[in-house]
């Protein structure tokens, strides 16, 4: 197991959620993985993207060091959810606050048949919102798995 396998399945599941039940995510725009876009005023506005988008990246990742061997580490992965409406700022919240919602009903306690802890939600934290039209949330999860390393 590695983080990269997670982050593969995370996107797989928001691109189409396989749970009963799941809100339809069709709506969104763009999934990916986040490579550095920046999310000020001026970066959204030569931002190629089509809105509504999510990303996604493996934000932080502790080990914790078992025995001689075996390791247990614990990532937290952030979503971004990124959200346009050109009617206005009030508009564009309430857009990304359908992202947040749905994104946390589609990974919230999910394993993908991965051996790995269930994704726990950590944290929904304001990014980014303008004074005209777009706002964007992070949703922070983290889950654990262990990975041995033979030393020679």
């Amino acid at each position: 197991m590695d983080f990269e396998t997670i982050e593969d399945a995370i996107l797989t599941e928001l691109r189409t959620p396989t749970l009963p039940g799941a809100p339809d995510m069709s709506y969104i725009a763009t999934c990916e993985r986040y490579a550095g876009q920046q999310f000020g005023e001026a970066d959204l506005q030569v931002l190629a993207v089509s809105f509504p988008a999510v990303f996604v990246i493996m934000s932080d990742m502790p080990a914790e060091k078992q025995d001689n061997i075996n390791y247990v580490f614990r990532p937290s992965f952030r979503i971004l959810a990124a959200a346009e409406n050109l009617r206005g700022r009030d508009e564009a919240k309430q857009d990304a606050y359908k992202i947040v919602k749905d994104v946390m009903a589609v990974l919230t306690n999910r394993k993908f048949g991965l051996d790995i802890e269930d994704l726990t939600l950590t944290r929904v934290v304001l990014v980014y919102i303008d004074n005209v039209c777009r706002a964007v949330y992070g949703i922070e999860f983290q889950t654990s798995f262990e990975k041995s390393y033979i030393g020679g």
